[in-house]
């Protein structure tokens, strides 16, 4: 059985055509995410019998998104950075715990307005289970002050509601959400109600899929007077493998028709199948990444991009093999992006660590690089050759190492 996490992913395929991502919360959607936070069996870094491929960072001319992952294959660290021409601007970055079960526990999220600025507080996330369900999300500004809730309902072990609260003084009802379902338990439809008209709805999303159980299209309605108004379409398509090959975005927000549409492409690399990779799941702040439409639609091979039919906007995946004995949990919070890099590359250290030692080897094993790290810090690279090299972030005896493409 598939499973359907959140529509609000896919308006970002559409943003990257009509230059700005659309607004979800006018629609009252909200992100459902609880699916995905789900307790994974994950792929431990210490595989037995052979290595897997790790998913490092998803590249596009517009961002970077960049994984760090714990021993469990679970993402201990996500770091969103935006691009602009010269530079980069715009960073945010989500720290994650996890309890013994493996199920998500906190999000932390931090951000910078330069590439070797200080990481500033800017909201925590808490969340609650019961009976292994995700029952309660709740935000909070740094201060510790509580701002804004998600309550979850089951029958059994499928979502049948979500209800959120904003505070004001006390809780007060913001959204909520009907969730239904077929008899295979796949979702087909969410009815959103918002927080002045809670017996009306106010908008609807309908879900279709093949007969395998993959989704093949959602449809977005709004309510327009007395009138339910079709304003969003998605379709995908599959090879026979399973993977999602094609997509169709459309909405009628700017011309009234279906006229503001993009279509694209995913590519895959069938050779390692998608059992061997480490992805992120897990996570519910992987916003702009085509990851969401693949973890909405599926796949059975590594996926190795994507890219606008007719168009130039594009995104590349880079991996890196997770080998035997390499365990990143050993330095939760460190990371090296982007990666691929081509001047500057950022050192990010663990939370607490003052310095770190930062080496960098060819791929014939020689040294071509060895600085000390002062907090987080941006180390030139630019008068290396393009390729592939190794790098290694020592602290207090514990090591992450790792590849580093240089374009």
């Amino acid at each position: 059985m598939r499973k359907i996490l959140f529509l609000a992913s896919l308006i970002i395929l559409s943003a990257s055509t009509y230059g700005q991502r659309a607004n979800v919360q006018q629609l009252g959607l909200k992100s459902h995410f609880l699916e995905m936070l789900t307790p994974q069996s994950g792929i431990p870094l210490k595989a037995a019998g052979a290595a897997k491929m790790k998913l490092d960072s998803v590249v596009s001319k517009n961002y970077t998104n960049a994984y760090l992952y714990n021993k469990n294959g679970q993402v201990s660290v996500y770091t969103y950075t935006e691009h602009q021409s010269g530079g980069y601007f715009g960073q945010t970055q989500y720290r994650y715990s996890y309890d013994s079960a493996g199920r998500l526990t906190l999000a932390s999220e931090y951000y910078r307005s330069s590439g070797d600025g200080d990481w500033f507080p800017n909201s925590q996330t808490k969340y609650e289970y019961q009976n292994n369900n995700l029952i309660r999300a709740t935000e909070s500004y740094p201060n510790g002050d509580d701002y804004y809730k998600y309550e979850y309902g089951y029958t059994g072990n499928l979502q049948t509601s979500e209800t959120d609260y904003k505070m004001s003084g006390e809780w007060m009802l913001d959204n909520r959400t009907e969730i239904t379902y077929d008899n295979n338990g796949l979702r087909v439809k969410e009815t959103h109600y918002s927080d002045y008209n809670t017996d009306s709805a106010q908008s609807y999303i309908e879900y279709s899929y093949n007969a395998s159980g993959y989704l093949t299209g959602i449809m977005v309605y709004v309510i327009n007077g007395d009138a339910w108004v079709a304003t969003e379409k998605y379709e995908f398509t599959y090879d026979s493998n399973h993977n999602m090959v094609g997509y169709y975005a459309a909405n009628t927000y700017n011309t009234g028709d279906w006229g503001d549409s993009v279509t694209g492409e995913f590519a895959y690399d069938c050779s390692y199948p998608a059992s061997g990779l480490i992805m992120p799941v897990g996570i519910p702040d992987n916003s702009y990444s085509e990851l969401f439409i693949l973890d909405m639609t599926g796949y059975s091979c590594m996926p190795t991009g994507a890219r606008e039919t007719g168009g130039t906007y594009q995104t590349t995946f880079y991996y890196s093999a997770a080998s035997i004995g390499i365990e990143e949990a050993g330095l939760t919070g460190c990371g090296v992006y982007p990666n691929p890099a081509t001047d500057i590359v950022n050192i990010a250290l663990p939370e607490g660590a003052a310095s770190a030692q930062f080496e960098l080897y060819n791929a014939q094993g020689q040294k071509v690089m060895a600085k000390e790290v002062i907090g987080a810090q941006q180390i030139f690279i630019g008068a290396l050759p393009a390729g592939v090299y190794f790098f290694s972030v020592q602290v207090a005896g514990n090591k992450q190492t790792g590849k580093l493409a240089k374009e």
